[in-house]
């Protein structure tokens, strides 16, 4: 089966988890997880199904806003530019929140592929569940 987009990678009606092309779709004023993709990369396929989409629809469900960005399309390049990110593979990440007292966010670069358990983990280290 070929891949055309990274919509191929997100279970069919995912409650958590869609595919965006601008920063201007991210929610700022909540925690959120990005991941930067590729449809050709199997790392990627494999981050979607073992790792995003059953941890996007459970624990992040209703805590954590989770998005996925082609990196190789002109949106997606444009996205990486204005979010500031130095991607050097795909998959990449960036789980990010807002910071109340100085209004800006926080986020952490995560490269390449990690293991549900390990998202869960940053998750909980910088205290979005």
């Amino acid at each position: 089966m070929k891949i055309s987009s990274l919509n191929d990678f997100v279970e069919k009606d995912h409650p958590n988890l869609k595919i965006i092309n601008s920063v201007q779709e991210l929610p700022l004023d909540k925690p959120f997880l990005a991941t930067i993709a590729m449809p050709q990369c199997p790392h990627c396929k494999t981050e979607f199904k073992e790792a995003l989409n059953p941890l996007c629809k459970t624990d992040f469900k209703g805590k954590i806003q989770c998005f996925g960005i082609d990196g190789t399309t002109e949106d997606g390049q444009r996205f990486i530019q204005n979010i500031g990110l130095n991607v050097q593979g795909f998959p990449t990440s960036i789980m990010c929140k807002p910071n109340t007292e100085n209004g800006r966010i926080e986020c952490a670069p995560i490269e390449g592929a990690y293991p549900k358990e390990d998202l869960l983990n940053i998750a909980k280290k910088m205290k979005l569940i």
